[in-house]
């Protein structure tokens, strides 16, 4: 019996198969019937044939008489030539509807599919940060370029399976038109030999799992491979990972060489049981009911096309089953981000997955633009991150950051940071509190119009694979040449641009390989003017700056002051000597906040000790 997951995953197949494409399907049906009813003609044509050589007798008079009314009835000769051509007729018209069924099949199948992944993305897209953040991407990757693709031939295998069907129902039909008994024991021998099989087909469902299972594993390793690739390379480390790789490979071909071996055994019993089962029909048929020749001849000829369809709905069923555990993760996987919606009780997949930038892209929930000319308050505010933690990651009992001006916040790593960044940014939801913009609290659709206005540069800068003006562009499409250099200008990254070879078109490579760690980072901060934000966030997007260029940067952003609201996240202190407000975190708390001046002058002031530690150390700031 199948497992509880399974029946439910197949409940859930069927409901998606039917919401996708009921018209459609029963289209498909109207097709496989049509071609079900050709196959039957034309086999019928047989009698008539055989009659006119001289094989059929007695026993097939009276459907042989049946023919011969038809005939009369469209007023055709039933001459061998007449015949022969009706036949031939028969047979390319059933060709025409075959093709015609199999694009409806193949275009349900691909509809199906491109609606899953569709929907599943979109599901992605619109889940709670902390919930994304829980998932590794390499299983979403799996799940979007092997898991799809299995639930597509899959949704190919249970299409055909059922027009494998159709046609086999159309040649018993003519069967038992033939010869009732002996229909009747073909049909309880097929039965049978699918019941025999039950066993080997769940074998052959857990031996898929676990090689889905098997693939998302080594999708996984290899995921992270490239990922630390330079790491371990320079650690002298690739041996390491080659066994490791090695030691997969052969887990995941055990794996597959189960998968085709229990697959194989189940092929092999049926086609074994299909040809007893022929051998029976025929004795029974010669020795029992005493078969005239001509009637034997043509049931020995549709039970032969009949049995090897029976091995063909045993193989569409065997797909059909190695794609459930796919469709099972794929299936858990958009549940599990569905109800980490961002917007509760508001169905993402209604959302447009249409790909656009974030600039243009919008969805039908997205709430009207927000403003910002007072400034953020926090209050009250708690936030962590695992609920089963004593003591909040971040507690801010009052914090105002006003309009227009520059906020930096520093602290030791591990204070917190990073964590209220994300939650000026609508990323991240305390559990208690508020976050206003203006007199606006930022929650609900609210947050993702908010994301809209703001832009974020993080430590980890992030270029896309094509060229620099793509990248810029990616911020702002419709913005001019003249407008990108202003940006690059203002970030002191004009002059590098201007010299590389292909100026703006020069491509920066996967993550921008091609460029310095503080190239990058300049070509993010243009990427972020260009979006034009009312707030704009840095985290620690100046660390990987050399003095000079860090230099140049800050005198930009002087320059912007008093036309968006800046934060700035940093650890040198150079780097906010010229903010309006200075916020100092520890263990996820303010420990100490006010202008420059003031917190230098204070004996006990924790920039005080801040400065003094790095002058000691050597560092100028």
């Amino acid at each position: 019996m199948p497992t509880a997951t399974t029946r439910t995953a197949l409940h859930h197949y069927i409901d998606e198969l039917r919401r996708l494409g009921a018209p459609r399907l029963l289209n498909a049906l109207l097709w496989m019937l049509t071609v079900g009813l050709l196959e039957s003609i034309g086999l019928l044509l047989l009698l008539p044939l055989l009659g006119l050589l001289g094989l059929v007798h007695q026993a097939g008079a009276r459907l042989t008489s049946l023919l011969h009314h038809g005939f009369a009835l469209l007023d055709i000769n039933p001459s061998l030539i007449t015949i022969l051509i009706l036949y031939i007729t028969l047979i390319g018209l059933r060709g025409l509807a075959l093709r015609q069924r199999e694009l409806i099949l193949n275009r349900l199948q691909l509809g199906f599919v491109d609606h899953i992944r569709e929907r599943l993305l979109t599901t992605l897209s619109h889940a709670e940060w902390t919930q994304l953040n829980r998932t590794r991407s390499a299983d979403i990757t799996h799940a979007l370029t092997t898991d799809l693709p299995r639930i597509g031939q899959g949704v190919q295998a249970t299409l055909q399976l059922l027009a494998t069907a159709v046609l086999a129902l159309a040649h018993l039909s003519v069967a038992f038109t033939l010869s009732m008994p002996l229909a009747t024991l073909a049909l309880l021998i097929g039965t049978a030999l699918l019941l025999a099989g039950h066993s080997e087909r769940r074998k052959t469902l857990l031996a898929g799992r676990a090689l889905g299972d098997a693939q998302r594993q080594m999708h996984s390793l290899i995921h992270e491979f490239f990922s630390a690739l330079k790491l371990a390379k320079s650690h002298g480390a690739e041996t390491a990972y080659l066994m490791q790789w090695h030691q997969h490979l052969r887990h995941l071909r055990e794996q597959q060489l189960n998968f085709i071996s229990h697959r194989g055994y189940a092929q092999m019993l049926l086609q074994t049981g299909a040809a007893l089962a022929l051998a029976l029909v025929i004795y029974i048929a010669v020795f029992s009911f005493a078969t005239p020749p001509g009637r034997l001849l043509v049931i020995v000829i549709i039970f032969a096309r009949l049995l090897p369809m029976i091995d063909t709905l045993h193989r569409h069923y065997q797909s059909h089953l190695h794609m459930l555990p796919a469709f099972i993760t794929v299936h858990e996987l958009e549940t599990r981000y569905r109800a980490a919606a961002e917007m509760p009780g508001t169905p993402p997949w209604t959302a447009s997955t249409s790909t656009h930038t974030p600039e243009t892209s919008s969805s039908s929930h997205t709430a009207t633009p927000l403003t910002l000319h007072q400034g953020i308050t926090l209050h009250d505010l708690r936030f962590r991150y695992d609920p089963r933690r004593p003591t909040p990651t971040l507690t801010i009992d009052t914090l105002w950051l006003p309009a227009r001006r520059t906020t930096a916040i520093i602290g030791p790593s591990g204070a917190g940071k990073s964590t209220l960044a994300d939650l000026l940014c609508g990323l991240l939801l305390p559990e208690q509190g508020r976050i206003w913009i203006d007199d606006q609290p930022l929650e609900g659709e609210r947050r993702r119009a908010w994301r809209h206005q703001i832009a974020y540069v993080p430590q980890e800068i992030f270029l896309f694979h094509g060229t620099i003006r793509d990248n810029l562009l990616w911020a702002n499409p419709v913005v001019n040449d003249a407008a990108l250099w202003q940006a690059l200008h203002q970030v002191a990254a004009a002059d590098f641009v201007a010299h590389l070879p292909q100026g703006l078109d020069t491509r920066v490579g996967e993550r921008g390989i091609h460029l310095s760690g503080g190239e990058r980072q300049r070509i993010a901060l243009a990427r972020a003017l260009l979006r034009q934000p009312l707030l704009l966030i840095l985290d620690e997007a100046t660390s990987a700056l050399d003095t000079g260029n860090e230099e140049r940067i800050r005198h930009a952003l002087i320059g912007l002051h008093g036309t968006l609201t800046l934060v700035i996240i940093a650890h040198r202190l150079s780097t906010i000597r010229h903010a309006d407000h200075i916020v100092i975190l520890d263990a996820g708390r303010i420990i100490e906040q006010g202008d420059w001046a003031t917190l230098i002058e204070k004996p006990n002031s924790r920039l005080r000790a801040m400065l003094t530690a790095t002058r000691l150390n050597g560092r100028t700031e």
